[in-house]
């Protein structure tokens, strides 16, 4: 288990938030984040990018962007660089925390990211199952790896969200016609539907 803290923003200068996103894990490894990425928004908020970061617990996450003494907070002020583009970028649009349960293949490589929020009735041990069934679906497309989260925060709280990681978006729009029937199955019996899904070009250090 783990925690993925996504903030989202429109930066003012889009090619500058890109440029710096080496300093910008390189920041977020020092105070405890096992992986950072940003990630640019291609067919939902476009215009807009989130940095999304990885952390062992929701406290360690919080203890890293409390607004007051936080050790990111800290971090990004002391670099010139980095605040500057916090300032240009202003308030954040939206922040939202998730509790990671399951995670196939390789999750730290694909050149876009697809996320599908679903909402589910389904319990742990089904929904378990669907991500198992779900990753060899898409790994047979050849997508290099699969992550699903449960949304702790904001209006999409409950939610249900997986993250396809691709090369190619084929590779996951190529499963959408011949969905798993036992998958099929699951959703049918939770009421498992759509809510949203977007697609966003990665970048990370």
């Amino acid at each position: 288990m783990s925690i993925f803290w996504a903030t989202q923003y429109r930066p003012e200068d889009p090619s500058a938030a890109i440029a710096a996103i080496g300093e910008l894990s390189e920041m977020f490894a020092g105070v405890g984040a096992s992986q950072t990425r940003l990630l640019v928004a291609m067919t939902q908020d476009v215009g807009t990018q989130s940095v999304v970061t990885n952390w062992e617990s929701s406290g360690d996450a919080v203890a890293a962007f409390d607004p007051i003494d936080g050790t990111a907070t800290k971090a990004i002020g002391s670099s010139k660089t980095l605040s500057a583009l916090l300032a240009a970028s202003g308030i954040p649009l939206r922040r939202v925390i998730g509790d990671i349960d399951q995670s196939f293949g390789d999750t730290g490589s694909g050149k876009y990211a697809v996320n599908v929020v679903q909402s589910t009735a389904a319990g742990p041990a089904l929904w378990t199952e669907a991500g198992e069934l779900a990753w060899s679906a898409v790994k047979a497309e050849g997508a290099s790896g699969l992550q699903l989260a449960r949304v702790l925060t904001g209006d999409a709280t409950g939610l249900r969200l997986g993250t396809v990681f691709v090369e190619n978006v084929d590779q996951f729009t190529g499963i959408l016609s011949k969905m798993p029937p036992k998958l099929l199955e699951i959703f049918a019996a939770t009421g498992t539907s759509t809510v949203v899904r977007n697609v966003h070009r990665i970048i990370s250090a």
